[in-house]
């Protein structure tokens, strides 16, 4: 229930806030394997991906924006070279309090367990 809390404050934060907002999804960095297995440049290319995006330029955040948002995040989960022995358990959402973050990695991330 924790995770739902967490992840319903970081969808109220944002909603009628102007976009974009970038949120840290840490799939590649969850998946442990991953860093193992793919060189450098490749890991480092997956983790840039990890970063996506709610609402547009300007715009208000709405119900439609954060629909998309999670409709990408499950297709992001979704891709093979994710399916391998790593599970995803969706722990919730988090604010980023680290500044120089928020404008490589976004101002939110999700949050993993396995």
């Amino acid at each position: 229930m924790e995770a739902a809390i967490e992840f319903t404050e970081v969808i109220v934060d944002i909603m009628g806030k102007k976009g974009p907002v970038k949120i840290d999804t840490l799939i590649a960095a969850h998946n442990l394997f991953l860093e193992e297995d793919l060189s450098q440049e490749e890991y480092d290319k997956l983790r840039d991906e990890d970063v996506l995006t709610i609402g547009r330029e300007g715009k208000a955040i709405g119900k439609a924006d954060v629909r998309k948002f999670l409709d990408e995040l499950h297709e992001r989960k979704s891709m093979p070279i994710f399916d391998n022995d790593r599970t995803y358990v969706f722990e919730g959402a988090k604010k980023d309090t680290k500044v120089e973050n928020k404008e490589t990695w976004g101002e939110y991330y999700i949050t993993w367990g396995s």
